[in-house]
């Protein structure tokens, strides 16, 4: 394992050693390409189910890249983010007015 000052690469490189996190977290190319390669993986419902998970516990951020960089992000921006899009226009439409839920 690689070593740090990073408490959080660290703690990235330890969980590195289960490969699957969940069904859509795998980390299995932090070994080869550092701490920054945990990835999602799945189908594209999968992969943006997934982001929805996150946001519902809190995420507001995501870095994202795939490999290679250009083509995943267009498949990305075709494929996945409809889909998120999607989520959050049904979200907004169950709101209640006046209350920001």
């Amino acid at each position: 394992m690689i070593r740090s000052d990073s408490v959080s690469i660290n703690a990235t490189y330890a969980l590195a050693e289960k490969e699957w996190l969940n069904p859509w977290l795998w980390t299995g190319a932090v070994r080869t390409h550092g701490a920054p390669a945990v990835a999602l993986v799945g189908s594209f419902e999968e992969v943006a189910n997934a982001l929805i998970d996150y946001a519902e516990v809190g995420v507001t951020q995501f870095i994202l890249s795939g490999w290679p960089k250009l083509d995943e992000m267009i498949l990305f921006g075709k494929e996945v983010l409809p889909r998120v899009r999607e989520f959050e226009s049904r979200l907004c439409l169950h709101a209640v007015p006046g209350t920001g839920q």
